[in-house]
């Protein structure tokens, strides 16, 4: 009765890191100083009172109500397989509501033998995490059928059904006309890119890409939603963006620079719809994406001002600084968003403003004093 009371006032989190654990241990009634921040899983055997320890924390995983107890379970059987049955990992897995039972049911079938059809109905059964993935590689890896995987990602409303729909045609002989109707008939992910890379890699028709990145353009209304920006722009997402956007992502090259996507046939459609994009990203690093597409594509500077103020991620305070110095924004405007900043690094920003643009030092110090203060 009292481990169950205990499991219920610390929440199971969905990744668990050496934080966790002290918490959990000291919560089991344990003592936490030998754990080192470098341990893995393996090495809470060293703990004085472990095998007190190991029990408790099986009964609070398996009445876990929140985060990814199937993560554990699978851990704890595949570390202390003397101790930790197969089955308690089963039904742990079996139990979870809010983690990925599919892929850990997939993972203990694989590496640990449980049983073929239990994974099957474990990630066909799944309301959470991502069935679709387990079951593409159940079919790949462990020869569950391929009809079956197919009724699982036409199925799925958690996971990436569109990523596995295109993978099952691509490597496992799904026919692609399938493919192409879970693509036009998603309701979440970003059908555009998928409809992209199965036009480009597998042979459908020019014709129905269009046809679903136009659709997908219309119900998107603002295009923002279905891609998030990112923190680092790499090409592969410049091509996931042009596609998103309704363009042919085709002519872009892997050495591309941010001026030369001036070379795409449609590129004066496309640079306001980036920018439209961009000023409505709430994910990432829209700061840098407008500085850069104030730089190098042409997009207004009071545009790029206007992102950077309203970003809520990504480095605003710094991308305030690269505005003012080599942009022409004023120093007054710089200042009034480092000092406002709730992400990045203000007070480095604010230290480049004073020695590379005049900043006046006390103004300096109090950003940097708040700073302190807010961490």
């Amino acid at each position: 009765m009292k481990t169950n009371a205990i499991g219920q006032s610390l929440e199971c989190p969905q990744t668990f890191d050496m934080e966790f654990a002290r918490k959990l241990i000291v919560h089991l009634g344990g003592d936490a100083t030998p754990v080192e921040d470098d341990w893995c899983w393996n090495d809470f055997i060293e703990l004085p009172d472990f095998d007190r320890l190991l029990p408790l924390m099986m009964d609070y995983f398996e009445n876990a109500t929140t985060g990814n107890p199937s993560l554990a379970a699978y851990q704890l059987h595949i570390d202390y397989d003397d101790d930790v049955p197969l089955d308690w990992a089963q039904r742990v897995v079996e139990k979870d509501m809010t983690g990925n039972p599919s892929w850990f049911a997939y993972k203990l079938h694989m590496f640990d033998g449980a049983p073929l059809d239990w994974a099957q109905r474990v990630i066909e059964n799944a309301t959470t995490g991502d069935p679709s993935w387990a079951a593409y590689w159940l079919h790949r890896n462990c020869d569950a059928p391929l009809d079956w995987a197919q009724r699982v990602v036409e199925k799925d409303t958690t996971g990436d059904s569109l990523l596995a729909a295109y993978m099952l045609h691509k490597h496992c002989d799904a026919p692609l006309d399938w493919a192409q109707r879970i693509v036009e008939n998603a309701t979440t992910g970003d059908p555009s890119w998928f409809a992209y890379l199965l036009h480009k890699k597998c042979g459908a028709p020019l014709d129905w890409m269009q046809c679903v990145q136009a659709r997908y353009a219309m119900k998107a209304n603002a295009i923002g939603p279905g891609l998030e920006c990112p923190k680092i722009f790499d090409i592969e997402f410049a091509r996931r963006l042009i596609v998103h956007l309704g363009g042919d992502a085709t002519p872009v090259e892997d050495d591309w620079c941010w001026e030369d996507f001036r070379q795409l046939p449609d590129f004066d459609r496309l640079l306001p719809l980036a920018m439209d994009y961009f000023e409505h990203a709430t994910t990432g690093d829209p700061s840098w994406a407008a500085y850069f597409l104030h730089r190098y594509c042409g997009a207004p500077l009071d545009w790029a001002q206007r992102v950077v103020e309203n970003a809520t991620t990504g480095e605003s305070s710094w991308i305030a600084y690269v505005l003012h110095e080599k942009c022409g924004a004023s120093l007054d405007w710089a200042q009034q968003i480092v000092e406002n900043a709730t992400s990045g690094d203000p007070s480095t920003a604010a230290e480049w403003l004073h020695t590379e643009c005049g900043a006046p030092l006390d103004w300096v110090k109090q950003v940097q004093a708040r700073s302190r203060n807010e961490s």
